[in-house]
């Protein structure tokens, strides 16, 4: 579970810098806007942030849950490792939280009208 969201996070990220500073728009400068600078559309770098950050704190509940299961005094009467189930549905809430805002970022930015600036490079 760990290492899987280490590697989501690390894909994530490698492939945010991939879109922000390698990849740039193949038509020519002159028909496109000044603000597209990559292939992110305008706004959505924020939203990437805060998404990438939110994966980053997920992270951090997991751990602070997991660790209010570990010691001595935890077990109980079966001999099982019990979290807090308090710690546990703040770590859910958070995987909800950053899931829908995820779905919402990727709707939107399926429907934001990039065509519009490859048919003005046609027009011209």
């Amino acid at each position: 579970h760990r290492m899987m969201g280490r590697v989501v996070g690390l894909v994530y990220g490698a492939g945010w810098a991939y879109f922000t500073w390698m990849h740039r728009p193949k038509i020519s400068a002159d028909s496109i806007p000044k603000a597209i600078t990559s292939a992110i559309p305008p706004g959505y770098q924020s939203r990437l942030a805060v998404l990438f950050a939110m994966g980053g704190t997920q992270g951090l509940v997991g751990w602070w849950m997991v660790k209010s299961g570990l010691g001595e005094d935890r077990f109980g009467d079966r001999n099982e490792i019990r979290v807090s189930p308090y710690r546990l549905a703040s770590h859910l809430g958070m995987a909800v939280g950053t899931y829908s805002l995820l779905v919402w970022t990727g709707l939107g930015a399926l429907s934001f009208p990039v065509d519009r600036y490859a048919m003005a490079a046609k027009e011209k």
